[in-house]
């Protein structure tokens, strides 16, 4: 089995070069399986933190993020009619409901159905909690979680694990400690959002190794590559 998987756009925040690159490379290694492994949508309005309310009103980004993601899928589905696609969740794209259940718990379930919809696309199997995860040939696709370094979500699992998260593209190993042991290693597939957008205006230290990747898993055998 062959997964191309893939990470954080972040949309409408999202780099179409890069994104351009992921949909050439799909057309190239005809994959199974197609997984975005979360922060399909970036949600910068409905952050918790500090933002600039002169950016975009909170109805435009919501449009434009579903408008990006119903175009990403419909073409993913048109170089890839055979493989089996995938949309897992990740912390941003929880945005919403985090800011709903700190400040109107009480509309708590009826947002969660707006969620869903939200992050259904036809043909697509979605995955809506950010804990979500999938595996294949004993490999775990998750969105993941901050750590330094590129070890603890195999440490975790225990088994190869391929995520997202950190924006920072990376692959470390190690070795089998037995014989008959599979080595462990841990994939991140770094972002395809365009770091020069507006609404991320962090620290240069934070967006230091900030790269577009994607990796291609086949019969649970990985690589890397940097757009």
């Amino acid at each position: 089995m062959k997964v191309f998987a893939f990470s954080d756009p972040h949309f409408p925040w999202v780099n179409m070069k890069k994104l351009k690159a992921v949909y050439g490379a799909i057309k190239v290694e005809k994959p199974d399986v197609v997984i975005n492994l979360g922060d399909l949508y970036d949600l910068y309005m409905f952050s918790r933190f500090s933002k600039d309310l002169d950016i975009i009103k909170p109805r435009q980004e919501l449009c434009r993020s579903r408008r990006k993601a119903e175009e990403m899928w419909s073409y993913i589905k048109e170089i890839a009619p055979d493989a089996q696609l995938l949309q897992m969740a990740g912390n941003h794209d929880a945005r919403c409901l985090n800011l709903i259940k700190h400040n109107a718990p009480q509309l708590l379930s009826t947002m969660r159905e707006a969620q869903i919809k939200y992050f259904t696309f036809k043909g697509v199997k979605t995955y809506y909690s950010e804990r979500d995860y999938v595996e294949f040939d004993g490999v775990v696709y998750c969105h993941g979680w901050y750590a330094p370094g590129c070890t603890a979500h195999k440490r975790h699992f225990k088994k190869p694990v391929v995520h997202g998260h950190t924006h920072k593209p990376d692959m470390e190993w190690e070795p089998a400690r037995k014989s008959d042991y599979k080595p462990l290693w841990e994939m991140d597939t770094g972002t395809l959002a365009d770091p020069n957008a507006a609404p991320f205006n962090y620290t240069s230290s934070r967006m230091s190794g900030w790269k577009a990747a994607y990796g291609v898993i086949t019969d649970g055998n990985p690589r890397l590559f940097i757009v």
